[in-house]
């Protein structure tokens, strides 16, 4: 896989997952005080609210990959699949700044 990251000028680039969360939730139950069950019963075809958040949970985490990488898992319908791909790719950006971070140039001063 290659890494790329997420977009700079994103308004939400650097947001806790907490914070993702909660802003998807409330768009997602604004409409007429839905409840995230009711919601994820429609749109994802889930039976509890534990599903629901677990589903909420891997979406957000895929909003903080890169735009081609957010693609890719918002296609995936497999949750776990989602939730394990955004884990990696997260984990290779990670792997990417620490580099950059530690190169020559960085570590030297300049």
């Amino acid at each position: 896989m290659r890494c790329q990251l997420g977009e700079l000028d994103d308004a939400e680039n650097g947001a806790s997952l907490a914070a993702l969360l909660e802003a998807r939730r409330a768009v997602l139950t604004s409409g007429g005080g839905h409840a995230l069950l009711e919601v994820g019963r429609d749109a994802w075809g889930v039976a509890s609210e534990e599903e629901a958040r677990v589903q909420l949970a891997s979406f957000a985490a895929a909003a903080t990959l890169s735009p081609m990488d957010r693609a890719r898992a918002l296609l995936m319908k497999d949750t776990a699949q989602r939730q394990a791909f955004a884990q990696e790719a997260l984990a290779e950006q990670r792997r990417l700044l620490a580099g950059l971070l530690t190169s020559d140039g960085i570590a030297s001063g300049r």
